[in-house]
């Protein structure tokens, strides 16, 4: 999501005697980048009108999981994966950030890796599940995507 910013004044001897400004969201899929526009107000020194866009903050979001949320029979030695839609920072992918507990054996640690070509973090658990145990996986805001803003709400 992006906003287009339009600021205009008019100036009669260097008296401002009218002004606006619009704010108009849009969306645009050419280029993230945000771009300044100055056009000359066409009537002496410093009129202008100023159009600029700039891009509203986003936070990154989960696209999937795997096994999918409340997933039945998946086997105990199942690894678990999360794919983001944004470019992520793998350094804030770590166990205090990407947290599996599991009911009847508790707090499972490993090793997690991310795919920054798939934007996928998986947690290969050090050791396996109970059958037919209830594993809850939370995802935390400590987890940033690469320009260093943080999930909106923690996942679950």
């Amino acid at each position: 999501m992006f906003v287009l910013v339009v600021l205009w004044a008019i100036s009669v001897f260097g008296q401002t005697i009218r002004a606006n400004l619009h704010v108009i969201p849009f969306v645009r899929a050419v280029s993230s980048n945000p771009i300044s526009v100055f056009a000359s107000g066409g009537g002496g020194e410093g009129n202008f009108d100023r159009i600029k866009e700039t891009q509203q903050q986003s936070f990154p979001h989960i696209l999937s999981t795997q096994p999918s949320q409340n997933e039945l029979n998946v086997p105990v030695f199942t690894s678990i994966s999360a794919t983001f839609d944004v470019d992520m920072n793998e350094t804030t992918i770590n166990e205090s950030a990407f947290v599996v507990n599991a009911r009847s054996t508790g707090l499972h640690l490993g090793t997690i890796d991310y795919h920054s070509q798939t934007r996928t973090a998986t947690f290969d658990p050090s050791s396996d599940f109970d059958q037919g145990e209830v594993v809850t996986v939370v995802l935390t805001t400590h987890i940033q995507s690469s320009d260093g803003t943080p999930l909106d709400s923690r996942y679950i």
